[in-house]
């Protein structure tokens, strides 16, 4: 069954694995030998070449692999969690359904994955990737097939396209805020309404404290928020006592990028 979470590609896991030294490859290369100069994959992901182990490792006694074992992780709010090996077979050339075998791809998937076991974690559903005009037609015939129980049931279909949007780079998504820009404002703007100025220049302060432990990206948001609401303050001229206005300029000094905005 398909799975609604985003995978991103993990190559640490990949080149952990004791086989790598073996048969080091990209998912690109695999594909490129039996799909001349294709470029189907991201040159970028590692794999290991699982045919190529079987050829070169095992002289005289090699079986049936799939094509190659990826590392992927779970894509969760700008991080890469639950790292694992993944299987990939290549069906690109496949034309019609009735050529598929249930029974060899299921030995390819079980003996590779006991090639794998016992070192990393393996992701329980293997991938099967189809060219574009196949790949639905392939959705439905796995799911029948799978009716009958075995490995086939542990697997998933995508087409060249759809396989490059399920496994992304973890730079391809957009920064994900841990603190939303409405509830920072939220808690500012809370006593700006009071016109309780102490307690509005404290929770300024509290955000900024709270970009000391923040990556780049999150300390770069939260200022800008607390900036927007700054500039607005100054900029309406509410009129404050001299302690007040002090606190407000003590605040202008010690946090830097208030400086300036008005």
């Amino acid at each position: 069954m398909e799975q609604t979470e985003q995978w991103v590609y993990n190559n640490s896991i990949v080149e952990a694995h004791s086989l790598y030294k073996f048969c080091s490859s990209t998912l690109n290369e695999v594909s490129n030998r039996d799909y001349k100069n294709a470029n189907y994959f991201n040159p970028d992901i590692v794999c290991l070449d699982m045919d190529s182990y079987e050829k070169n490792q095992r002289k005289g006694q090699p079986d049936k692999t799939v094509d190659a074992v990826i590392g992927i992780s779970s894509y969760e709010k700008n991080q890469a969690k639950n790292s694992r090996l993944l299987l990939v077979e290549f069906r690109m050339k496949y034309d019609k359904v009735s050529n598929l075998s249930k029974s060899e791809m299921e030995r390819k998937v079980c003996y590779s994955k006991l090639l794998l076991s016992g070192e990393k974690p393996i992701n329980r559903e293997s991938v099967f990737i189809f060219n574009e005009k196949l790949a639905s037609q392939a959705v439905s015939w796995f799911s029948r097939e799978s009716r009958t129980g075995g490995e086939l049931q542990n697997s998933l279909v995508y087409s060249v396209l759809g396989f490059a949007e399920k496994v992304k780079s973890l730079a391809d998504f957009p920064y994900e805020p841990i603190h939303t820009k409405e509830e920072i404002q939220k808690s500012i703007l809370f006593y700006k309404d009071k016109l309780d100025w102490m307690m509005f220049f404290k929770q300024v302060r509290y955000w900024n404290e709270v970009t000391y432990s923040c990556n780049p990206m999150e300390c770069r948001h939260i200022q800008e928020a607390v900036k927007e609401i700054w500039k607005s303050f100054r900029q309406e001229k509410y009129e404050l006592t001299d302690d007040e206005e002090s606190e407000a300029m003590v605040l202008e000094e010690d946090i830097y990028f208030l400086n300036g905005v008005n």
